[in-house]
């Protein structure tokens, strides 16, 4: 093989690296506005269906869930009713952006979520 033949194809292999890391980062991207908007969508589905209306009552009902024994089973019937998909997903799914958290912070009126 000529020099320049290996030069052009490690210079394809580059521009072929950039590709594959852009889309994984849009996929990233992806998946995380996927499962925010999922959140959100829970969480204005759990408010309209107890009539929690205004911001004092969402707070009322954030409080409510807040315990540790509501926490506990909720999170039991969550991780029971799941597959186990986080050995594949550890790539795919990176934890939360700091902007997301911030969001998040504000959404749930200064508690994290």
């Amino acid at each position: 093989m000529s020099t320049k033949k290996i030069a052009d194809m490690e210079a394809q292999r580059r521009k072929l690296d950039r590709e594959i890391k852009a889309a994984k980062r849009a996929e990233a991207k992806r998946q995380r506005e996927a499962l925010l908007s999922a959140r959100q969508a829970l969480g204005v589905w759990l408010a309209e269906s107890v009539g929690a209306d205004t911001p004092e009552a969402v707070t009322r009902l954030r409080e409510a869930l807040s315990t540790g024994q509501v926490q506990a089973h909720l999170a039991a019937r969550v991780t029971a009713e799941s597959p186990d998909t986080s050995a594949q997903d550890d790539d795919a799914q990176p934890s939360e952006s700091s902007d997301t958290s911030s969001a998040q912070h504000e959404v749930y009126g200064g508690h994290d979520a």
